[in-house]
């Protein structure tokens, strides 16, 4: 059995009466079973205020994280908000892991990571869960590739971190009490533990029947599209001024087309998946969420307020079908967030609707979304989502 507690505050300026908050909230519950850990999301004054880290050192389990640009539990929801989620269970085992700076070898340090949460044991985790930093993987699929090799394709699901930021220089995972822009955290799930997962990115009717080829490619950094530099290509199409489509590379080149999905076909089984350009260099060259191979194809797409909030709510009627009542998970990626205009918290609010008193849950933006998909043959596969409302059900 598992059980899921959730507590929040949005005191920030006192770290004392923050805390008091959560631990006054947790105790009501009176539910902490053998094993939990808890699971912590906030937006960054929470961390330079001390806060995050008084609690955590308060709390009798470990605590896990990252910073966002909005959290939510069923009580609260919102930007200046920490939000703490608790698993607690008295069959199954929670095996946090720190890895070592990525900078240098990445493979290496998830490898020995997971193998020290691991221990002796020789069975897979029933459930892995991920938080990693924004700005040092080289796109989501290479993040999943190394995971995957560490664990043997263990089943994950997981957030990239984030904040308010466009570049999300501030965004940090966050591990006792500390926060880290260059390390990944994982946290193997031990026991019998039966998981859904569901997913929703662009509705089909916004994806133009256009389609663009991949001409010249770095992982995930996209340089050459139908043969043309990237910016070059959205220029043609009139989705950038020609200013913006020389160098020096201008931030208004990247406002324009962050909030556009590239709707990537990559041609083995996989679904097409939604991918942002998080990132433009002063030659045109765009660092996109993932992989972006020559000879992919890719489609734009579109979202407008409507379809965000109507993609949730079709998310939540097939989780509400479901007969899984211990908890949930959700993360979304913050461009969805961004695309909200004036109500950038109308899917959160959607969510506390629709979902009520009926299942506890755990919201939190995210620079990217790892949750598994089916492949054609009816295979699952670790995957990362740009522009995706997804969601863990226990």
């Amino acid at each position: 059995m598992l059980r899921i507690i959730t507590a929040h505050t949005s005191e920030v300026d006192d770290p004392e009466e923050a805390v008091a908050e959560i631990l006054t909230q947790i105790e009501a519950e009176q539910g902490l079973l053998k094993n939990s850990v808890g699971l912590l999301a906030c937006c960054t004054d929470f961390i330079y205020s001390g806060s995050m880290k008084m609690l955590c050192a308060r709390l009798p389990f470990d605590v896990i994280g990252i910073s966002t640009l909005a959290s939510a539990t069923g009580a609260s929801g919102d930007i200046l908000l920490l939000t703490l989620c608790v698993l607690t269970s008295d069959e199954l085992e929670f095996s946090p892991v720190l890895t070592e700076p990525l900078t240098e070898q990445p493979e290496k340090s998830i490898r020995e990571a997971y193998a020290l949460a691991s221990g002796k044991r020789a069975e897979k985790p029933s459930f892995l869960l991920v938080y990693a930093p924004i700005n040092n993987m080289g796109g989501g699929e290479s993040l999943i590739r190394m995971i995957d090799a560490a664990t043997g394709k263990a089943l994950l699901f997981g957030s990239l971190a984030c904040d308010h930021n466009f570049d999300s220089h501030e965004a940090c995972v966050l591990y006792q009490g500390k926060a880290y822009r260059d390390r990944l955290i994982l946290l193997p799930v031990y026991g019998r533990l039966e998981t859904e997962f569901f997913f929703v990115s662009i509705p089909e009717a916004n994806i133009q029947k256009q389609l663009a080829i991949i001409t010249g490619s770095e992982g995930n950094v996209l340089k050459k599209v139908n043969d043309v530099n990237f910016l070059e290509y959205l220029y043609q199409l009139k989705l950038i001024q020609k200013e913006n489509a020389g160098t020096p590379y201008t931030q208004d080149a990247l406002n324009s087309i962050q909030g556009i999905p590239l709707l990537v076909d990559y041609h083995d089984g996989r679904p097409p998946a939604a991918r942002t350009v998080y990132s433009v260099t002063p030659e045109g060259y765009a660092f996109c969420g993932g992989d972006m191979p020559v000879g992919a194809t890719f489609a734009l797409g579109s979202m407008d307020y409507d379809d965000i909030l109507n993609s949730t709510r079709q998310a939540l009627a097939q989780i509400l079908d479901s007969k899984k009542r211990n908890g949930l998970l959700i993360s979304s990626n913050r461009i969805r967030s961004f695309s909200l205009g004036p109500d950038p918290l109308a899917e959160i609010k959607t969510v506390k609707e629709e979902l009520g008193q009926n299942i506890p849950f755990h919201l939190c933006y995210s620079g990217g979304v790892l949750c598994p998909v089916r492949t054609a043959d009816g295979n699952t596969l670790n995957a990362f989502h740009n522009f995706t409302f997804a969601a863990c059900l226990f």
